[in-house]
């Protein structure tokens, strides 16, 4: 279980990244439509759309929910687009403890850290735009009793630079193409310490999951008709990573005895390999029905394919080495879409109502396990839920350069309606001068 679940957030984090390396914010009236309605919000630091972000001297944007804060800014300094902007959530920690027994010891006691930070600059000259992207994110699970302290640290850091700007006007649209290169690392480990009947001290080190990715995102976007009328996107992104530092120590354990003697155990890996290619086609479409109604739709899939060799894994007890041992390969492939359908209506000239619906389809996983005797196992699983969200918010208009948006998000699972309290809800404001 624990493994499906490790698979589940690595898929969506790599889904996450399609849509970060370009635009990093997205607007209430983006979120409450389920993301099939753009706004200035969501294109000042998008280098495909800051061009058409509408303001003067400053564009400014601040959004904030229970956990999390966003903020951003916009200006012109003679030829040269400057935008940057901040997310990041306010310091969440859990804690859980337990204390019970007869001789008053606590048994247990729990906490868990979460942050999650992004700083993004976007330089804008001659029509192009250049933007860095950085991420600072993880969280940190610490478990203690009177014989036993764990603490599990899943840390991301991601770091990007993105191209694009450009525009090739085909027949009756436009092709938008960008580029994105970056790092991406992912360090998950278990560090365990065990006293036995005060005789001994264990201390022991797990890599879990750890990856340093080079990525590269090569996408285009195909655009056609009006945004005042009918207006679609075709579009498709390729991304790859290869990761650079898949070696090196795995796991230790230091015994520490009470009469001062100490064994020391160190697994190390080498020779192994790790790519990831993921393709993503998507569509996305907004239709003024009338003067105060418009609909948006869109449509992802993603395609995801891992070749992993482990390599040899080399022990070495006290100093002494053993002959390295092969581990096996393994190949995956995972399917995953989802389907967005979005609603803007406005009631008067200055407030609108938002809605959306968003479906998650069952990710589906194949495997295939080449172990170190040439035999080969196949498997194929469904590793996910179908799940349903519900959106909704508005967005009033309280002057020309002045907004107030809203947006609430519903999660129905298990069932298609859930208590409110299980929502998360995001309020923002929009300047410009």
């Amino acid at each position: 279980m624990k493994k499906t679940l490790k698979i589940i957030a690595l898929i969506s984090l790599l889904m996450s990244i399609i849509s970060t390396s370009v635009f990093a914010q997205s607007s209430n009236t983006f979120t409450a439509t389920a993301g099939t309605m753009r706004t200035d919000v969501d294109n000042f630091m998008d280098v495909r759309y800051f061009n058409e972000v509408d303001f003067e001297n400053l564009f400014s944007s601040v959004d904030f929910s229970l956990n999390e804060f966003n903020l951003g800014f916009a200006t012109n300094i003679n030829k040269l687009y400057l935008g940057a902007y901040y997310s990041g959530d306010l310091f969440n920690s859990f804690e859980k403890s337990e204390n019970f027994g007869v001789d008053g010891k606590l048994n247990n006691f729990g906490k868990t850290t979460e942050f999650n930070h992004e700083f993004d600059v976007l330089f804008g000259f001659s029509g192009m735009g250049i933007k860095l992207t950085s991420v600072f994110a993880g969280t940190e699970d610490y478990l203690t009793n009177h014989t036993k302290t764990e603490i599990t640290k899943n840390l991301k850091t991601n770091i990007a630079l993105t191209w694009g700007g450009l525009y090739v006007p085909i027949r009756d649209g436009y092709w938008r193409p960008y580029l994105s290169l970056g790092f991406l690392n992912l360090n998950n480990s278990k560090n365990t310490t065990t006293l036995v009947s005060d005789v001994s001290l264990t201390e022991s080190y797990e890599k879990i999951g750890g990856y340093s990715n080079f990525m590269y995102n090569i996408s285009s976007d195909f655009e056609f008709g009006s945004k005042y009328d009918f207006f679609s996107v075709f579009g498709f992104s390729y991304i790859g990573l290869i990761d650079v530092a898949i070696n090196g120590d795995v796991s230790s354990e230091i015994i520490s005895f009470k009469d001062g003697d100490q064994s020391k155990t160190v697994v190390t890996r080498k020779d192994a390999s790790s790519v990831w290619q993921i393709f993503s086609p998507y569509y996305r479409f907004e239709y003024q029905f009338s003067d105060s109604l418009r609909l948006g739709g869109s449509a992802n899939i993603f395609l995801q394919s891992n070749i992993i060799d482990e390599g040899k894994k080399i022990t070495s007890v006290d100093g002494t080495t053993s002959e390295p041992v092969e581990s096996g390969k393994s190949k995956e492939t995972k399917f995953a879409s989802n389907l967005s359908l979005g609603l803007n209506y406005f009631v008067k000239s200055n407030f609108a109502i938002n809605f959306g619906y968003k479906a998650d389809f069952p990710i589906i996983l194949g495997k295939t396990q080449e172990n170190t005797d040439d035999s080969k196992v196949k498997d194929s699983s469904t590793i996910s839920e179908f799940i349903n969200t519900l959106s909704m918010g508005f967005a009033w208009y309280i002057s020309e350069n002045c907004i107030f948006d809203t947006s609430l998000d519903i999660s129905t699972i298990p069932k298609f309606f859930t208590d409110i309290l299980d929502s998360s809800m995001s309020i923002g404001f929009i300047l410009k001068k």
